[in-house]
C-alpha cells in the first residue's frame, strides 16, 4: 500500500479577523473570501456580505467564485458577466454554546400576538428541548454593528467598490434580510432571501408601514423557499409566497423582484441554486 502523509488544506485567498462590536460587546468571526484576481491587480470589488458563514461561508464563495469564473468562459460569452465579489461571511463564533443567539441578532422582535400559532409552538418544543429561552429583537443592533462596525472595517483592510452590494441570509438570515430591505434599504444593493424565518405578522408588518411612507423601493430581490420544507411547522413556503406577492402588488417602480419555489428541496437545499440563480437574473 502506498503510503501517503495527510497536510492541512489552506485556501490562501480566504482571510479571517475577529471583530469586538462596540455597539452590543458582542464578538464576531469575520471570513473574508478574495476573488481569484484580487492579488495580481489594483481594482476594487463590490462586497457579498452573508449571514452563517460558520455553516455555508464554502457553499456561498465556491458559488460565486464559480459563476464569476464560468460566465467569461468562450460558451458563456455571449451573455452579461457575473462580476467577481468579495464574500464577507459573518460568523458567530459561540453558535454552540448559544443555539440561538442567530436568532435573537438576525430576527426582529415580537409580540406576543404578532406569532403565527403553528411556528410558536414549535419553537416553544425546541426550547424545552435544548432548555434555553428563545428570544428574539436583536436585529436592529445586529444591523448597526453591521453598518458601522463589520462592513467599515472591511473597507479600511480590502479594496472595495460601494457599488452592487449583496445582502445574503437564510432561514433566520432571511428574516434579518426582510428587515433590512424594509427599514434601511439603500445599505444594499441586491437582497437574496432564502427560505426566510417568518414565523410571525412582523415582517409583513413592516413591508406595509415601508409601503404606507413610500411609494418606491429601490431594490433587486430575490425570493426563494423549497417545496419540500412545505409542512414544516415554520410555515416557511407559505410566508415567502405570500411576501412575493405582497411585493409584486405594490408595483413598485425601481424594485426587480424575482421569486423561486424549489422543487425536491429541504431547508438547507436552497441556498447554492438561489444564489446562482440571483447572480445571473438580478445583476
Amino acid at each position: 500500500m502506498t503510503a501517503i502523509l495527510p497536510r492541512q488544506f489552506i485556501e490562501p485567498n480566504v482571510q479571517i479577523f475577529d471583530l469586538a462590536a462596540e455597539a452590543n460587546g458582542a464578538s464576531y468571526e469575520v471570513r473574508i473570501g478574495l476573488p481569484s484576481t484580487y492579488a495580481t491587480g489594483d481594482r476594487s470589488y463590490p462586497l457579498l456580505v452573508m449571514l452563517d458563514a460558520d455553516v455555508a461561508f464554502g457553499t456561498v464563495y465556491e458559488t460565486m467564485m464559480l459563476n464569476a469564473m464560468w460566465s467569461q468562459a468562450p460558451l458563456e460569452r455571449e451573455r452579461q458577466p457575473v462580476p467577481e465579489y468579495i464574500v464577507v461571511g459573518i460568523s458567530l463564533p459561540d453558535r454552540a454554546e448559544k443555539p440561538f443567539r442567530r436568532n435573537f441578532e438576525y430576527m426582529p422582535g415580537e409580540d406576543g400576538t404578532a406569532a403565527f400559532d403553528l411556528p410558536r409552538r414549535y419553537m416553544e418544543r425546541v426550547s424545552q428541548w435544548l432548555g434555553q429561552e428563545i428570544k428574539l429583537g436583536g436585529a436592529p443592533i445586529f444591523q448597526k454593528v453591521l453598518a458601522e462596525e463589520i462592513i467599515p472595517a472591511v473597507e479600511q483592510h480590502y479594496r472595495v467598490s460601494p457599488d452592487g452590494r449583496i445582502l445574503l441570509g437564510a432561514s433566520a438570515g432571511g428574516s434579518f434580510c426582510c428587515y433590512t430591505l424594509f427599514s434601511r434599504p439603500e445599505l444594499f444593493a441586491y437582497y437574496v432571501i432564502v427560505s426566510p424565518g417568518i414565523g410571525s405578522t412582523t415582517i409583513f408588518d413592516l413591508e406595509a408601514a415601508w409601503a404606507e411612507s413610500h411609494d418606491d423601493l429601490d431594490a433587486g430581490v430575490y425570493l426563494s423557499a423549497g417545496l419540500d420544507e412545505v409542512g414544516d411547522a415554520l410555515m416557511i413556503p407559505s410566508s415567502t409566497i405570500r411576501l412575493a406577492e405582497q411585493l409584486s402588488a405594490r408595483r413598485y417602480k425601481s424594485l426587480r423582484l424575482h421569486h423561486m419555489m424549489f422543487p425536491d428541496a429541504n431547508h438547507v437545499d436552497t441556498v447554492a441554486p438561489t444564489l446562482a440563480r440571483a447572480l445571473k437574473t438580478l445583476l
